[in-house]
């Protein structure tokens, strides 16, 4: 193959040559035939059919180690907390349990960010408009890239509606937006955050993996700062991988930003800004239809407070997180009856004759 111009121009050729036969009694040297095929194209689709592939293997063993993870994680926090209960403020171990519950929690926000890399979040999505989710949550931007550094908003017109986690789409621009700020060394720069359409030809003519050829709203987060080099970019999105000092940040950040942008069924890019500094593009599908407003309900009693009454089924295959939940509904004054898998929950349901007021199930 040989490269033909530099940088984002440039395109991918590959070379061909087949020898010319001679027709019989002819003289003179011998011939050959030498052509060439463009194939930049099918070199992109397929490094980021690769990519996405690696994004995918690895989301799944981020999924499975999240889990097991998150349910020692859940003994942990809830055991601390009980004991947080049973000690007064002035007990000598309580500042220890404060301790063991601070950090529990923050291994448990890593659990968390490690499934929205797997997109196996539950996402409240509804319908919005960007301009509104962007205008409510500028302040908490500006806080987060601090006094130093200049934030500034443009907003496109006509802008179709999306149907989103509204507070999973502010995790990933603020994730975006500190990221930004980091990038920039924190000696100051600007941010910019820009949104806009994009047209069903002009997605067909970017072939974004995994987009369908319709209507997309664009946001894009631009900063000033040295620009991400090509040599990390086809791991800027993995989990853990970060090119911050050690301590300075968990590499979680970006992987976030990827996963929920993807559960939502959009994507997200990472290029040169045309000034300097990175520019991250997330591509999401615009909503095909009206905006569903909630039904305003008059009138509704306030339910009584039923706490410590009534019998709970817990099912869970995990002993030492039925163990805990147990305890945690004992205290509370609940009556508990535990199984271990569906088949023995289902058993206890046909043979128990007063009945479940609740079931809670992991299984």
């Amino acid at each position: 193959d040989a490269l033909v111009g530099e940088g984002p121009s440039a395109r991918a050729f590959a070379l061909y040559a087949r020898p010319v036969r001679r027709r019989r009694g002819s003289y003179g040297s011998r011939r050959t035939f030498l052509y060439s095929v463009d194939v930049t194209d099918r070199r992109v689709m397929e490094q980021e059919y690769a990519q996405d592939q690696k994004l995918k293997a690895i989301g799944r063993l981020a999924s499975e180690v999240a889990h097991d993870f998150n349910n020692v994680l859940q003994v942990v926090l809830g055991k601390a907390e009980l004991l947080m209960l049973r000690h007064p403020a002035g007990d000598p171990a309580y500042m220890d349990l404060v301790l063991i519950n601070q950090t529990a929690q923050r291994a448990a926000n890593m659990v968390k960010q490690l499934l929205a890399y797997s997109r196996e979040q539950t996402l409240q999505r509804e319908v919005y408009s960007i301009t509104e989710i962007l205008r409510d949550f500028t302040r908490f931007l500006d806080g987060a890239v601090g006094e130093k550094v200049k934030l500034e908003l443009m907003n496109g017109r006509g802008l179709p509606l999306i149907r989103v986690d509204k507070n999973q789409l502010e995790t990933a621009i603020m994730n975006l937006a500190v990221n930004a700020r980091d990038a920039m060394g924190g000696s100051g720069g600007k941010v910019t955050i820009k949104t806009g359409l994009v047209t069903a030809e002009e997605m067909a003519a970017l072939k974004i993996n995994g987009l369908a050829e319709q209507e997309h709203l664009l946001i894009e987060v631009t900063d000033t700062g040295p620009g991400v080099p090509a040599e990390i970019r086809d791991r800027i999105f993995d989990p853990f991988f970060t090119t911050k000092a050690p301590g300075k940040g968990t590499g979680l950040g970006l992987s976030t930003v990827y996963g929920i942008i993807g559960q939502m069924e959009g994507a997200i890019t990472v290029g040169d800004a045309e000034n300097g500094g990175a520019v991250f593009r997330i591509y999401l599908p615009a909503h095909q239809g009206e905006a569903v407003e909630e039904p305003i309900v008059q009138g509704v009693q306030a339910p009584a407070d039923l706490t410590g009454a009534g019998r709970i089924l817990v099912v869970e295959d995990e002993e030492y997180v039925r163990k805990f939940v147990t305890t945690a509904l004992e205290d509370r004054g609940y009556e508990v009856t535990t199984a271990s898998d569906g088949d023995e929950a289902l058993e206890m349901l046909a043979e128990d004759e007063v009945g479940f007021d609740l079931i809670l199930s992991d299984v």
